[in-house]
This record gives C-alpha cells, structure tokens and sequence, in this order.
C-alpha cells in the first residue's frame, strides 16, 4: 500500500506540473485560438499534420478540391480538415 501511495504522490504531482505548464503556454496563446483548440478536443483529435493529401487525424485523404483551397488558404490561416473537423498543421 505505501508503494501505490508514493506511486500515487508522484503522478499527482506530474499532472499538477503538466497543468501549470499548460496554462502558462496557454496565457502565450490568443484566447480564440485556445477556444477553438479545446472546443475540437472535446469532440476528439483536435489537430491534425496534413501529409501530402492526408489529414493526420482521421487518416481520411483530402479530395483535390478542398486540398486545393486548404493550399491557397494564407499560412497566418487556421484551416480545418474537411472529413474530421480538425485543425490542420500545414
């Protein structure tokens, strides 16, 4: 029982250390994009890598028409996979 308890301490301590360093890089963020960002998570994967045609999150490959308009959208731009919803990291 000690060890589960010491075991215990020490993830607690982990996630209280997690969640401070996630509010300060947080605070760095515009607010909309932190909004944005936990609306899709709590929905699921809320960022996704495009790789070539595909979304990281969904694995879903992106048509050509809407890989279009994601490649034309300025890089400043939040864009979103149009199968998942996600946020894409272009």
């Amino acid at each position: 029982e000690q060890a589960n308890e010491t075991e215990i301490m020490k993830l607690r301590s982990g996630l209280e250390l997690a969640s401070t360093q996630r509010a300060q890089q947080a605070s760095r963020i515009d607010q909309e994009l932190v909004d944005l960002y936990t609306k899709k998570a709590a929905r699921g994967i809320p960022v996704g890598r495009l790789l070539g045609r595909e979304c990281g999150a969904c694995r879903m490959t992106i048509g050509a028409t809407a890989l279009t308009e994601i490649l034309a959208t300025p890089r400043d731009e939040i864009v979103t996979c149009p199968d998942c919803q996600a946020i894409l990291v272009r």
